[in-house]
């Protein structure tokens, strides 16, 4: 969802060419893999000077603190399709802040290709002299990571082309659910027929995700249409329920108003 937070900044800038803005998340001391969690905007100027609002920078920080203290600054991101100049300037002011290198982030937004680039930076300072230090963004590899509760909002957001998406039906949600769920069983029983035929390597990875997907499925003789049936029924049993006790509700005020 950062990325969605970084591409509504975009939108919403004012009239400059490109946004920054903070990447909150943590550290791990064991891997040092970085996990970026929410970011905000902090606003800039760039032109015969480049400058950045320190004070709202650090407010921000604070309040953000407050809601999620294990949360650390761990970089910052930028819009536009290639690093500048001005980049190793914001670096060197998040590399102080943190006490560590910051990780960078460039979400591109020209679309010439059709597709929005997303890409990871760290910096590699390297003394050509003794008095130059000649500064190089490197490639950092990366990935998505969605919770279970983003998962939607995160499809629908993908899927919108034309600026406006209706949210989905309870009906056309699950059936979208089942229609993914389809596709990946059927991608993982081709990849299982080619490990099976030699085709593929063994992976036993997976083989363990597997056995611990499969032992919490319950264990039960009755059939999966049964059991949507009965949960149908009960949902369907609730609804009653509520509308009963809201009708009883209703006339229980009504009485009590013309008593009065």
């Amino acid at each position: 969802m950062v990325i969605f937070n970084v591409l509504d900044h975009h939108i919403r800038r004012p009239d400059a060419d490109r946004v920054i803005g903070v990447l909150l998340g943590n550290i791990s001391d064991e891997t040092g893999i970085v996990e970026v969690r929410n970011c905000f905007p902090v606003p800039h100027g760039e032109g015969e000077q480049t400058s950045m609002n320190v004070d709202h920078y650090k407010t921000m920080v604070g309040l953000h603190h407050r809601l999620n203290p294990d949360d650390v600054v761990v970089g910052w991101y930028t819009t536009g399709d290639f690093v500048k100049r001005s980049a190793n300037l914001f670096q060197k002011f998040f590399r102080r802040e943190m006490n560590q290198e910051p990780v960078h982030l460039m979400v591109g937004t020209d679309l010439a290709s059709g597709a929005i680039h997303i890409n990871t930076y760290y910096n590699l300072l390297v003394s050509l002299t003794d008095n130059f230090v000649h500064s190089h963004f490197l490639p950092l590899p990366f990935d998505y990571v969605t919770s279970e509760h983003e998962r939607a909002a995160f499809d629908v957001l993908s899927t919108v082309k034309d600026g406006h998406s209706q949210p989905l039906s309870d009906l056309a949600s699950l059936e979208r659910a089942l229609v993914r769920l389809q596709e990946t069983i059927s991608t993982l029983h081709a990849h299982l027929g080619d490990i099976i035929a030699g085709k593929a390597p063994q992976n036993v990875e997976l083989g363990r995700f597997l056995q611990h997907t499969l032992s919490m499925l319950p264990s039960t003789d009755v059939s999966f249409e049964t059991m949507f049936s009965n949960g149908t029924l009960d949902t369907l049993m609730l609804i009653y329920l509520a509308n009963l006790t809201r009708s009883h509700l209703f006339l229980a005020e009504k009485s009590r108003d013309q008593s009065a």
